[in-house]
C-alpha cells in the first residue's frame, strides 16, 4: 500500500507543474513508473481473438500483450470454444474468457430443452422464452399445432433458426408446417406478436452480463448495451413480407445490408441506439420502465440459475481440485438479447457466448470499450498472483506430508480412537473452512462494490426475499440436472444460498463447539468410563 505522504505528493503533482517530492528516495514520478512496470507484468493472450479492441483496451491497461499461441499468460482471451482439457491445464492465477458447460445456454437447442424441463415444475416464472420445437427430434409435436390453432381460428408465424447460427445467418420466417425445411438441425419458434415499437420500427436489446464464477455462482450486468432497430417500419408477419428480413428481424448484420441503411454517428438515432434513449422514450410514453428493467434483469437471473447446474458440474470435472469459494480462473461476458412486447413483457431471444466487440459505430466503441475495461478491473489480475499462487501450492505439499508423516489419532481411555473426538474435529474444520470463506468472499465484495463500474451484481440477490426463490429454482435445477445424468453429485455440493450465514454465526458455532469439547476432556479425565473408582 502507498504512503499517505506519497500519496500526498502524487495528488499535487498535476497540472503544469510537478512537485517531484522525494521520500525514502521514490519520487511521485518514479512511483507511477514502478506502477505501470508493474502492470506490465501481467500479460495477457489475444491469438485466440479477432477483435481489435481487446488488444487495445489491454494496452491502455498496461497489460503485457502476446499474440503467440501459449496459455502461460495471466489472461487468456478467445473467441472460439475452450476445450476442457486446457481449463483443465490452467494455474490458479490464470483466467481465461469462457466456462465449460457454458454451450448449455448459449446453443438454442439446448436453451430451448432447458426450457421446458424448468417450465414443468414453474411454468409462469419461467414463461420468458418464446415456444421452441428442437428440429427433426420434435417434428410430430409440431405438426399438432396448427390443429390447435385451427380450432381456435388463429393464425401463427413460427421462426426458424440453425442451432449454431449467429448474425441471423440461415433465419427465415413462415406460416406454413409445409414451408419449413424439416432436414436441417434448426429450431422453430413461435414469433414473438405486437412487440413493442420505437417510432414504428421492432427493436431488440443487447445486454452484457458478466459471470465471474460458478462455484458460487456470481452474475453482474452491464448498465449500458444495444438498442438495435430493424431499417423498415414494423408491419404484422402476412404473406407478402414474411420475407422481408429487414422487417422482422433486428440483427444488425442483416439490417447494415439494407439500401436504406445509413451510419449514426449520435445514440439518439440510427439502427444502433443507447439504453438512456430507450428510457427517456418509454417515459414519455406513459411506460413503467422501472418494472421494464426489474423483469429484464430477472429474467437474466433466472437464465443463468437453469444454467448452474451444468457450469458447477464441468467447471468441478476440469478443476477437481479447487475448494469452492476459491478464484475460479473462468469468467464469461455473455450477449443477452430481448425482445419487449406491447404489454412490456420481456422475451428471451437467445444467449451470446462470443458477443461481437466490432466497433462499427461510435455506439459501439462507446459501450464496449468501457464494457472490457470494468470487466478486466472487476477480475482484480495482479502481478503478485503467480508469486501467492505458487507459494499456496508449495504450503499444500508441505501440509499433505507432515500430515502422513505426523498422523497422531486421537485414542480414548480403552486405547481406541475417539470417534466423537474425530467427528467434533471435523466439524471444527468445516466451520473454520466457512469462516474462511466468507471472510474471502466479503472481502473479494468489497472489491467488487469499490470497482464494479458500469456493472451491478444481480445474483445472488441483496433482497432476502428474492433470494430466496432463486435458491428454490436453483435447488429444482439441480435435482432435475441430477435426474438427467445420473450424476453422482451429492446433497450439498452445490453451494446453497437459502440461507446466508453471518460471520459472528459461525464464531459462535466455533466457541460451541470447542467448549463441548473442553467440557467432554474434562469430564472424561475426571470420570473415566472404564468402571474402576478414583
Amino acid at each position: 500500500m502507498m504512503p499517505v505522504y506519497l500519496t500526498m505528493s502524487i495528488e499535487k503533482a498535476t497540472g503544469n507543474e510537478c512537485f517531484d517530492i522525494v521520500m525514502n528516495g521514490v519520487t511521485a514520478e518514479n512511483y507511477k513508473e514502478r506502477e505501470k512496470q508493474n502492470k506490465r507484468a501481467v500479460s495477457a493472450n489475444i491469438a485466440g481473438t479477432r477483435f481489435k479492441l481487446v488488444k487495445k483496451v489491454l494496452d491502455n491497461l498496461n497489460f503485457s500483450i502476446s499474440e503467440d499461441d501459449d496459455f502461460t499468460s495471466y489472461l487468456i482471451w478467445s473467441d472460439a470454444y475452450v476445450s476442457n482439457e486446457k481449463v483443465s491445464d490452467l494455474q490458479n492465477y490464470q483466467r481465461i474468457n469462457h466456462f465449460p458447460g457454458m454451450i448449455k445456454i448459449t446453443r438454442k437447442d439446448y436453451l430451448a430443452r432447458n426450457f421446458v424441463k424448468m417450465q414443468k415444475m414453474y411454468r409462469d416464472a419461467f414463461s420468458f422464452h418464446p415456444k421452441t420445437w428442437v428440429m427433426p427430434s420434435e417434428f410430430s409435436e409440431l405438426s399438432q399445432r396448427p390443429r390447435c390453432h385451427e380450432m381456435k381460428q388463429e393464425t401463427q408465424t413460427y421462426i426458424a433458426k440453425p442451432f449454431n447460427g449467429s448474425q441471423g445467418h440461415g433465419i427465415y420466417l413462415c406460416n406454413s408446417l409445409e414451408k419449413l425445411h424439416f432436414g436441417e438441425s434448426a429450431i422453430i419458434q413461435e414469433y414473438v406478436h405486437k412487440p413493442l415499437l420505437i417510432n414504428n420500427v421492432k427493436f431488440d436489446l443487447r445486454l452484457y452480463v458478466l459471470i465471474t464464477t460458478c462455484d458460487p455462482l456470481r452474475v453482474f450486468v452491464y448498465k449500458e448495451g444495444l438498442v438495435r432497430l430493424s431499417t423498415e417500419k414494423y408491419l404484422p408477419p402476412a404473406e407478402d413480407n414474411l420475407e422481408n428480413l429487414f422487417m422482422h428481424l433486428t440483427n444488425y448484420s442483416i439490417n447494415k445490408r439494407n439500401n436504406s441503411y445509413e451510419k449514426s454517428t449520435s445514440p439518439k438515432d440510427g439502427i444502433k441506439r443507447s439504453f438512456k434513449y430507450l428510457n427517456q422514450y418509454l417515459r414519455q410514453n406513459d411506460y413503467d420502465v422501472t418494472q421494464l428493467w426489474q423483469q429484464i434483469y430477472d429474467l437474466i437471473a433466472k437464465t443463468m440459475i437453469m444454467a448452474e447446474p451444468h457450469l458447477l458440474h464441468a467447471y468441478r470435472n476440469c478443476r477437481p481440485g479447487a475448494q469452492p469459494g476459491s478464484a475460479s480462473v473462468c469468467f464469461e461476458i455473455l450477449g443477452f438479447d430481448v425482445l419487449v412486447d406491447s404489454n412490456l413483457k420481456p422475451w428471451l431471444l437467445e444467449v451470446n457466448r462470443s458477443p461481437s466487440l466490432n466497433t462499427d459505430q461510435n455506439i459501439d466503441l462507446d459501450v464496449k470499450s468501457r464494457l472490457l475495461e470494468d470487466t478486466i478491473t472487476l477480475l482484480h489480475i495482479k502481478s503478485s498472483d503467480k508469486t501467492r499462487t505458487l507459494a499456496a501450492q508449495k504450503a499444500e505439499a508441505q501440509k499433505r506430508l507432515f500430515s502422513k508423516v505426523g498422523r497422531n489419532p486421537k485414542f480414548d481411555i480403552n486405547g481406541k480412537v475417539s470417534q466423537s473426538k474425530l467427528v467434533a474435529t471435523k466439524r471444527k474444520m468445516e466451520l473454520k473452512n466457512l469462516l474462511n470463506r466468507l471472510q474471502t468472499n466479503a472481502s473479494q465484495e468489497i472489491y467488487e462494490n469499490e470497482n464494479c463500474g458500469g456493472f451491478f451484481r444481480i445474483f445472488p440477490s441483496d433482497d432476502k426475499l428474492q433470494q430466496q426463490k432463486y435458491s428454490t429454482w436453483m435447488a429444482y435445477a439441480f435435482s432435475v440436472f441430477k435426474n438427467d445424468i445420473k450424476s453422482s453429485m451429492t446433497k450439498g455440493k452445490h453451494y446453497d444460498f437459502s440461507y446466508l450465514w453471518q460471520e459472528d454465526e459461525i464464531l459462535n458455532m466455533l466457541a460451541e463447539c470447542e467448549a463441548a469439547e473442553m467440557k467432554k476432556t474434562f469430564k472424561e479425565t475426571n470420570y473415566p468410563s472404564h468402571g474402576t473408582c478414583l
